[in-house]
C-alpha cells in the first residue's frame, strides 16, 4: 500500500480518538441526562417496557413524531442489560451518543483524509476532539451524534464509490434526525461534479442513492401523516397542517424574518453554545455560585480565544476556488439551513444543528492551525497553549458535570419515594422532560390538568416544589397552586422539608 508523507499522523489520530472516547463514555456514564436526552431516554425505556412506539402518551412531551432511531437503539441497549437490573440497563440506555460520538471521530479523520490529507485530518480531529459542544453532545442521549455520524458515513461511501450504500446512510440519518436528509445536497453536488460528462450514468447513481433512503424513511412519514397529519410533524405546521400539540403551540406565531436582524445575539449564542455554555445563554455561566466565578470566567474567555484562532486564521488561508473547499462550503450550507431555519422560526440560534457538516469546521480550524505549526518560533509554544486549553475544556466539562449532579441528587429522595409508592400508571400534574423521566411516570403541564381529556382520578397526583430551579417549567402558577391547595379533594401524601417538594394525592 502506498504511503503519503502525512501517514505518520495516524498514530497520532488513533490515540486522540481513543483518548477524546474514553472521556465521551466516561461522561455519559456519569452525566445526569438533560435537555431533550431526558425525553428521549424516557421514550426508551417505555418502548423497552411496553414493546412499542408511544404516540400520545405523555413521557416529557405529548406527542412522540420525531425520528425513533436513537430511542429504538437506546431501547434495545435497556433490554441487552436488564438483566443485570434497571440502575444498569438505565445507564446502558446513554451509552448511544458516545459510541456514535467516537465513532464521527473516525469518521471524520477517514473523510479528511480522503479529500485532503493525512496531517489535516490529524488536526481536524484534535479539534473535533475537544470541543466542548461536540464533547456535550456526544456524552448527552440526544440525536445530534447519530445524525452527524451517517452524514459521514455517506459521504464516506459516496467518496468510496458505494452510491447505494451511501444512499442507505442517508436515510438511517434521517430517521435520527429529520435535517440528516439535507446531506443529499452535497451528494447530489458530488455526483454531479463527477459525471455531469454523462447525464445518463449520472441520473442512474442518483436513482442508486435516492431509492434506499427512501424505503428507509417512508414507513415513518406514513406513520407520521397517518396519525398526525403532516409527516414531519411539528414543523412546517403553519403551512402542512397536522394535530393540535404543544411543540405545535410553540412555534405558531413565533415566526419572523425580522429575528434575522439580531445578529450579535445569534453569534454570542452561537459561540457560547460551541463552547459548552447550555443553550447558549449568558445567565447559565452563573447558574452555580463559584468562588472567583468573575477570574474563573475571563480564563475561560481567553481559553476560547486562543483556541478559536486557528480557525479564523484558516477563514483567511482556505483557496475559495478550490474544487475541495467548494465541496466543504456545500456541506457547511446544507446544514446552515436549518441553523438559519430556526432563527426564523423560534427566533434563536441553535449551534448544535450545525453539528452534522462541524467537520468543516475543523478541517478551516486545522488549515490554520498548520499555518501556525509551520511557524517554528511560535509552534511550540502555541501548541502547549492549545494543550492547556484543552486540559481546561475537560476540567470545565468534568466539574459542570459534577455540580449539575449534585443538585439532581438532592431530589433523589423525592424521586424514589414516586417510583415506590405510587402505581405505574399514575399521572402527574407537572412540566418539564427531565423532571418526567426523574419520575417515570406521565405527565400533564398544569394547563392541561382542566382539558377535557383529563380527568382527574385516585391515580392523580401534583408534584409542587416552587424552587425547582433545574427545570423551571415544573413550577406551578400561583393561582394554580392556590386552587390545589384549597381543594379539599387533594391531600397531602409527601413533603420533605429538606427540598421543599410537596407530592398531593387527588382523592374524590
Amino acid at each position: 500500500m502506498k504511503l503519503d508523507k502525512h501517514d505518520s499522523y495516524i498514530g497520532l489520530a488513533i490515540a486522540v480518538i481513543v483518548i477524546g472516547a474514553l472521556l465521551r463514555f466516561i461522561l455519559a456514564v456519569i452525566a445526569t441526562p438533560a435537555s431533550d436526552g431526558c425525553w428521549f431516554l424516557n421514550v426508551a425505556r417505555y418502548m423497552a417496557v411496553n414493546g412499542k412506539i408511544p404516540l400520545f402518551e405523555h413521557l416529557g412531551r405529548d406527542i412522540f413524531a420525531r425520528p425513533p432511531l436513537l430511542p429504538i437503539l437506546a431501547a434495545f441497549f435497556y433490554k441487552i442489560f436488564g438483566v443485570f437490573g434497571d440502575n444498569i440497563a438505565v445507564i446502558s440506555m446513554r451509552l448511544v451518543s458516545p459510541i456514535f460520538g467516537s465513532l464521527t471521530l473516525l469518521f471524520s479523520f477517514l473523510v479528511i483524509k480522503k479529500i485532503f490529507n493525512s496531517k489535516l485530518a490529524f488536526y481536524s480531529v484534535l479539534f473535533l476532539s475537544f470541543i466542548p459542544m461536540h464533547l456535550v453532545f456526544s456524552s448527552l442521549s440526544q440525536a445530534d451524534m447519530i445524525v452527524s455520524f451517517f452524514v459521514l458515513l455517506s459521504i464516506y461511501f459516496l467518496l468510496n464509490n458505494k452510491i447505494f450504500l451511501s444512499g442507505t446512510a442517508v436515510g438511517l440519518a434521517t430517521l435520527s434526525k429529520e435535517t440528516g436528509f439535507l446531506i443529499l445536497i452535497l451528494l447530489f453536488y458530488l455526483l454531479f461534479a463527477k459525471y455531469k460528462a454523462d447525464i445518463k450514468l449520472m441520473s442512474k447513481k442518483a436513482v442508486t442513492l435516492i431509492v434506499p433512503f427512501f424505503v428507509i424513511v417512508l414507513p415513518w412519514f406514513i406513520r407520521n401523516y397517518t396519525y398526525l397529519k403532516n409527516p414531519i410533524w411539528p414543523f412546517f405546521s403553519s403551512v402542512i397542517g397536522g394535530v393540535q400539540g404543544g411543540e405545535m403551540s410553540s412555534l405558531e406565531g413565533t415566526a419572523s424574518l425580522l429575528n434575522i436582524f439580531y445578529i450579535k445575539d445569534h453569534l454570542t449564542t452561537t459561540y457560547l453554545g460551541v463552547f459548552g455554555v447550555p443553550n447558549g445563554e449568558i445567565s447559565n455561566l452563573f447558574f452555580f455560585n463559584l468562588p472567583f466565578i468573575k477570574l474563573l470566567l475571563i480564563g475561560w474567555f481567553l481559553a476560547t480565544l486562543l483556541f478559536v484562532f486557528p480557525f479564523i486564521l484558516g477563514l483567511f488561508k482556505i483557496d475559495y476556488k478550490s474544487k475541495k473547499i467548494k465541496l466543504l462550503l456545500v456541506w457547511f450550507l446544507s446544514y446552515f439551513l436549518v441553523y438559519f431555519y430556526h432563527i426564523i422560526e423560534p427566533g434563536k440560534a441553535y449551534p448544535r444543528f450545525l453539528l452534522p457538516a462541524f467537520t468543516v469546521f475543523a478541517v478551516i480550524w486545522s488549515i490554520g492551525f498548520n499555518k501556525i505549526s509551520n511557524i517554528k518560533i511560535i509552534a511550540k509554544p502555541y501548541l502547549l497553549l492549545i494543550i492547556l486549553c484543552v486540559m481546561g475544556f475537560i476540567s470545565a466539562s468534568f466539574v459542570k458535570t459534577t455540580l449539575t449532579n449534585n443538585e439532581w441528587n438532592a431530589y433523589k429522595d423525592d424521586f424514589r419515594w414516586v417510583v415506590e409508592n405510587t402505581e405505574e400508571d399514575a399521572k402527574f400534574i407537572t412540566e418539564g422532560q427531565c423532571i418526567t423521566y426523574q419520575l417515570n411516570r406521565e405527565t400533564y403541564a398544569p394547563w392541561q390538568e382542566y382539558d377535557k381529556n383529563f380527568k382527574f382520578d385516585n391515580n392523580s397526583y401534583v408534584w409542587v416544589n416552587q424552587n425547582f430551579r433545574l427545570e423551571r417549567l415544573s413550577i406551578l402558577p400561583e393561582n394554580t397552586l392556590n386552587e390545589i391547595e384549597a381543594n379539599s379533594s387533594f391531600k397531602l401524601a409527601y413533603f420533605n422539608e429538606k427540598t421543599g417538594t410537596k407530592i398531593y394525592h387527588y382523592l374524590d
